[in-house]
């Protein structure tokens, strides 16, 4: 994987929620582990600290599952720093790391935005983590944007 690739749905749902506010924020990503495109982010509406971003179990539990009814799956985290975090804390790398052995991938999609909410410009910074390098962080070159009419078709595989 040499970038991220985004529905325009979803990354502007971003721009609009997590990269307005002030930073600690964020969301899950939502896709297939067949593609790992970001095809939906759901933002957390419960703020973190302003040190830290937690996700809230409680309400992403329903969400993830009527995303699975879907045919989606939790494919990311995405989160906001403050101005001159640019990389994953060491709190995040050990979370991070638990929910990609917790949801079985090689690797999840982990991006980081400094948020406008921050006073500064929105940007994105493309990390993954991935299995063969555990414990650490890959910073990508980039990531790409799709419009939604020209992502490929999820198939749903049937229920046992």
């Amino acid at each position: 994987m040499k970038k991220i690739t985004f529905a325009a749905s979803a990354l502007n749902n971003i721009k609009n929620t997590v990269g307005k506010a002030p930073a600690e924020q964020g969301g899950l990503l939502f896709g297939s582990s067949r593609d790992m495109i970001v095809r939906e982010y759901v933002h957390d509406p419960v703020t973190g600290t302003n040190v830290t971003y937690t996700i809230n179990s409680e309400y992403f539990n329903p969400v993830i599952q009527e995303k699975s009814e879907q045919g989606l799956e939790v494919i990311g985290i995405v989160h906001s720093h403050p101005a001159g975090c640019k990389t994953p804390s060491p709190p995040d790398i050990k979370i991070f790391n638990k929910y990609r052995k917790l949801w079985g991938f090689d690797f999840i999609i982990t991006p980081i935005i400094m948020s406008q909410g921050d006073n500064q410009d929105f940007v994105l910074l493309p990390f993954v983590f991935e299995k063969k390098y555990a414990p650490d962080f890959t910073l990508l070159s980039g990531y790409e944007i799709v419009e939604d009419k020209d992502l490929p078709i999820i198939e749903i595989a049937p229920a046992d």
